[in-house]
């Protein structure tokens, strides 16, 4: 059933499906799973908004708890900021994502 699972969770680009059935792929499809994060979380990001931010914080936190999930997280939030530039609400949530 974990096969049949994965396939709905790759078809669909809804972090909350994603977040929802990790802990049963996790294990199987770690790799697969950070890039159904990656993608879900920049669709997120498309939005504005203080809560918005806040939520994207959540989500990379959930990232890191996949194997690899650490770096794959930094360097997602990274592009985040770049490509994100003119958002200082932004930029101040993201802050609480301080691995350094």
């Amino acid at each position: 059933m974990i096969d049949e699972l994965f396939g709905i969770v790759s078809s669909s680009n809804s972090i909350h499906t994603i977040i929802k059935y990790t802990r049963y792929l996790k294990t199987k499809y770690p790799a697969e799973l950070l890039e159904y994060y990656k993608t879900a979380i920049e669709i997120q990001a498309e939005h504005t908004g203080r809560n918005v931010y806040r939520e994207l914080v959540n989500y990379i936190k959930q990232m890191t708890k996949l194997k690899g999930g650490l770096p794959a997280a930094k360097a997602l939030k990274e592009s985040l900021l770049n490509k994100y530039k003119n958002r200082p609400a932004m930029k101040e949530e993201f802050k609480k994502l301080n691995w350094d």
